[in-house]
């Protein structure tokens, strides 16, 4: 499998347990920017303490450098707010199942047929991919290849016109 260059594009991982951090590890270690949030108030700076504390072990043991375990670490920052993942581009959403963490995100679906739509539910069938609310992750999204590439498929111009005007308003965030 290849990987997109995403043109230090911020990754924001939404959820900071055990599966969250490892996602933001392995794409902070390929090199990528990455966005930790969790719903929990600091949880992701205690996931990132930790991810810490098992790289530096892993340097101990030689299985790692110290200046790789810097550099990734230099990667990942952890956020207290969706609004501050403006920025990133694709999202991976590594929650509990609890609505109130999914509240915050909007998901958008490719069906079997190919259409690429917002899913008010967060349960139709299809390649999902989510998005924060601010207009700045809407506008990103629309704009380049990262939802091309999350939901495996090439959005024309009527679609990311469509998808333009379901982005939540700044009042409804």
């Amino acid at each position: 499998m290849s990987v997109k260059n995403l043109n230090n594009t911020p990754v924001l991982v939404v959820g900071a347990g055990i599966m969250g951090a490892g996602i933001a590890q392995v794409a902070a270690q390929a090199g990528h920017p990455v966005m930790l949030f969790d719903m929990r108030a600091g949880a992701a700076v205690d996931a990132r303490n930790k991810l810490a504390s098992s790289l530096q072990a892993l340097v101990a043991k030689g299985k790692l450098g110290a200046e790789a375990v810097t550099q990734t670490l230099s990667r990942i920052s952890a956020i207290a707010a969706l609004q501050e993942a403006a920025g990133a581009g694709p999202v991976v959403e590594a929650i509990v199942e609890k609505l109130d963490a999914k509240r915050g995100l909007f998901r958008l679906v490719r069906d079997a047929e190919g259409r690429v739509s917002v899913d008010p539910t967060g349960k139709r069938a299809g390649r999902g991919a989510y998005l924060c609310g601010a207009p700045a992750c809407w506008e990103r999204a629309v704009t380049t290849d990262v939802l091309n590439h999350a939901l495996r498929t090439t959005l024309s111009d009527a679609e990311r016109e469509r998808l333009r005007d379901a982005a939540p308003q700044p009042d409804a965030v």
